[in-house]
């Protein structure tokens, strides 16, 4: 099918602004702060501040995927699909306009490709497809928490639904804004 002038403008307009935004974009998060939060086992939650403290950050995750057994009343066990070794996986804790950078890892002594679905994540499925990874890989998910507050459940892998992590976050600038009042997304 031939393009028409209008069509030919059109991609030209979105290639220009391409070209322009992206490396603009890459500086701004170049020169954001970058935080590591260590995950820790359920039902505790990580070393955090309710309130946001200063501008917004890039909080760099590394969670690791892990395939076993599991007894989940006495003498039944399942096969569950686990994030750093639970059910349910370990809660990540954000504020506002603050990234997510999750690296996602699969160790090679897994059997299957799993992956991350982010339900409040906006774009891309929630990352559910861009997380897929098989054994021995690793891949990294970064997305910005634009909602005022909430709670977005996880899933792993994309077919089942047998593993559970948290991800919250609280609004900036709102010190009203309470987990008890946050909002599952």
């Amino acid at each position: 099918m031939k393009k028409g002038p209008f069509q030919t403008v059109c991609n030209a307009i979105l290639l220009a602004t391409l070209f322009v935004s992206t490396p603009l974009f890459a500086s701004k998060l170049e020169n954001m702060e970058r935080v590591k939060q260590e995950l820790v086992p359920p039902p505790f939650v990580p070393k955090h501040s309710i309130i946001a403290q200063g501008a917004s950050k890039i909080v760099e995750v590394r969670m690791e995927i892990e395939e076993k057994e599991i007894e989940v009343a006495p003498g039944a066990f399942i096969n569950a699909f686990t994030f750093e070794g639970s059910v349910p996986g370990p809660m990540i804790v954000v504020h506002q306009n603050d990234y997510l950078e999750l690296t996602l890892v699969n160790p090679q002594t897994n059997l299957l490709t799993h992956n991350i679905d982010f339900h409040a994540a906006t774009g891309a499925l929630g990352g559910g497809e861009l997380t897929n990874v098989a054994p021995g890989q690793e891949v990294v998910l970064r997305f910005k928490a634009t909602k005022p507050r909430g709670v977005c459940l996880p899933l792993c892998p994309r077919w089942t639904d047998d593993s559970l992590a948290c991800c919250t976050w609280h609004e900036r600038g709102n010190p009203s804004a309470s987990p008890d009042r946050d909002q599952r997304c």
